[in-house]
């Protein structure tokens, strides 16, 4: 027996055994976990890739998971940037979205807060106020939505004290 047929009847016996559709449907279906490290979502879409495009040509494969890899990142802001930048390898892809990631920080700050727009009535007036409720604290630990509220008695008070 030649080589090649020894490590055909092997990779028959031993690979490989999803149906092609299944690994299709797994590639399709593929998102980035919300704690999974960029690097590792990388290496999981281009496992899945390999597996979903077997008999295709690499080429193919490769520029797939480049754009499942952008357009399923957990940060959709940072692979929209990185899927426009058409990225030819996912290494490249990786880098992009770590470059837009690292952008995005050094301008907008680190955190992300939770924020919500509620409706403050002024009844005497009939005026709707729109603030920002956030869901962090001050150093005082005081809740924003509580500092809003004392400011708004202030101010009732100034108004008072003006009539």
């Amino acid at each position: 027996m030649e080589y090649f047929d020894i490590m055909k009847r092997f990779e028959k016996r031993f690979g490989f055994q999803d149906l092609p559709e299944t690994a299709s449907i797994a590639f399709n279906i593929a998102r980035q976990e919300v704690e999974e490290d960029l690097d590792d979502w990388a290496d999981r879409i281009m496992t899945l890739a390999t597996k979903a495009f077997r008999d295709l040509p690499e080429d193919y494969m490769n520029r797939q998971a480049v754009l499942r890899f952008c357009h399923c990142c957990f940060n959709k802001e940072a692979g929209e940037m990185a899927a426009n930048a058409r990225p030819s390898t996912i290494e490249a892809a990786v880098d992009k979205v770590k470059w837009a990631v690292h952008t995005h920080t050094a301008v907008h700050g680190r955190a992300k807060r939770d924020v919500r727009q509620t409706t403050v009535q002024d009844i005497s007036q009939g005026w709707s106020l729109y603030s920002v409720k956030e869901e962090s604290q001050s150093p005082t630990g005081q809740s924003t939505l509580n500092r809003l509220g004392a400011c708004e008695k202030r101010l009732e008070t100034i108004e008072q004290q003006i009539s």
